[in-house]
């Protein structure tokens, strides 16, 4: 899904927050937290959980859902692979 709403690096950051701190609330552990991506745009977040990517290049926010048969440890690297299809260059939001 590719969202050219207002902000996407202040809307990545802030779901990554929210998705983490429910994690906390629930009590299902580290294991089911976000995990950061440094190799994508301006960032990005791997979430376990859902087996869902969210990345932004300043312009938009792209989120890459996966849902394929095989065990959850590829499905990280083939999101990765996907988003950089969809990522343009980045373009840094004020004070960043």
């Amino acid at each position: 899904m590719l969202d050219g709403a207002p902000q996407p690096y202040f809307r990545m950051e802030r779901e990554q927050v929210e998705f983490w701190q429910n994690t906390e609330w629930s009590h299902k552990g580290a294991h089911a937290a976000p995990a950061p991506v440094t190799s994508l745009g301006l960032g990005g977040y791997w979430f376990p959980l859902q087996s869902r990517m969210l990345t932004t290049d300043g312009v938009r926010l792209d989120t890459i859902k996966v849902v394929w048969p095989t065990g959850g440890t590829a499905r990280k690297p083939l999101a990765v692979r996907l988003a950089h299809v969809y990522l343009g260059p980045p373009v840094k939001p004020p004070g960043y």
